[in-house]
């Protein structure tokens, strides 16, 4: 009946997911058309509501299925996101101020992690680890903003990190970790469906920031219960967290605003090199594919094999990687 119940609720949250964001592509309004600019890598206007599916699926499948499911997080959780949604759909209707935005992220951030203790702490220096994790939580949400600038880049993303994360979760007998992030695949599949290239909707921000929040909570829980090592998320979401972190990096050195909008993400810059959006969409799922199997297949060896060589064996791979794209950039704008 379990079974029964979770498929069931995984199904309308796709459906309903794909409904609402049929339903914005068909009921275009200018006040939430996403009007492309120099930065852009789009060129005609693309509604930029699709959070609204991608959470009103979550939601309503939730719904059905919670009952059957013992509960993840906690109200201050659920408060956290009503936060980030709301200035989300504020700033996806009217722009908002870098501040008041990052302000608010913190505060979701701290509601999180103090309300549930929501990190892993060690002996030394204990009192900075709550700090380091509210730190964590709004890179993250950052994180997923910034590379929500292609068609079905975000969703596929999401797609494939957190159905990692739930088969991780099958493993272990985790059931209610696997039922929760099945739901953001769901959702994030149903909204696949129109953003795949070429794009008719886009995520916005209430959708990647919601996205981003859940990346960490999620692999965060996956800590807490015992389900993997601190670095397994990291791998798995490694083709993310890699571009953005490397490029803030560079621009931080540059002297750069980091805050204004750009187009100097690796994922962009190849766009503007001559490839297409699903050309470069494909590669990197196909990257993230690649981590989530290397740690599904280490999950499976069992705690006897030393998977610290495998975060090392990306670390290996992401610098030769990093280095080559340089080269091949620099070529191709020549």
């Amino acid at each position: 009946m379990l079974l029964i119940t979770g498929v069931l609720a995984l199904f309308v949250a796709f459906s309903v997911s794909a409904f609402c964001c049929w339903w914005i592509v068909q009921h275009k309004r200018d006040y939430w058309l996403d009007q492309p600019n120099d930065r852009s890598l789009h060129t005609v206007p693309v509604p930029r509501l699709g959070g609204v599916g991608i959470w009103s699926g979550v939601v309503v499948g939730g719904i059905i299925g919670v009952q059957g499911f013992s509960p993840l997080i906690n109200i201050y959780c659920l408060v956290s996101v009503m936060l980030l949604l709301l200035v989300a759909f504020i700033d996806d209707w009217k722009t908002l101020s870098s501040t008041v935005r990052l302000s608010v992220q913190i505060l979701a951030a701290i509601l999180a992690v103090f309300s549930s203790e929501l990190y892993i702490s060690w002996d030394i220096a204990s009192w900075i680890w709550p700090w380091v994790w509210i730190f964590v939580f709004v890179w993250g949400i950052n994180l997923y903003n910034f590379m929500d600038g292609m068609d079905g880049f975000a969703a596929l993303m999401a797609a494939i990190g957190f159905s990692a994360l739930a088969f991780l979760g099958c493993m272990q007998d985790q059931v209610s970790f696997l039922f929760f992030n099945g739901l953001i695949v769901a959702g994030s599949a149903g909204f696949l469906c129109f953003n795949f290239p070429p794009a008719r909707i886009f995520m916005g921000d209430s959708g990647s920031t919601i996205l981003g929040f859940a990346m960490v909570l999620m692999s965060v829980i996956g800590l807490k219960e015992d389900i993997y090592p601190i670095w397994v998320p990291l791998v798995i979401f490694s083709p993310f967290w890699v571009d953005a972190t490397v490029t803030l990096v560079k621009r931080l050195y540059r002297h750069e605003r980091i805050w204004q909008p750009h187009r100097q993400h690796y994922y962009q810059r190849w766009v503007l090199a001559g490839y297409s959006h699903r050309q470069v969409t494909i590669a990197y799922g196909l990257v993230m594919l690649l981590c989530s199997a290397s740690v599904i297949a280490w999950q499976a060896m069992g705690s006897g094999y030393n998977g610290y060589v495998l975060p090392l064996v990306w670390v290996l791979f992401y610098a030769i990687v990093l280095v080559c794209s340089e080269r091949l950039l620099k070529g191709r704008q020549r």
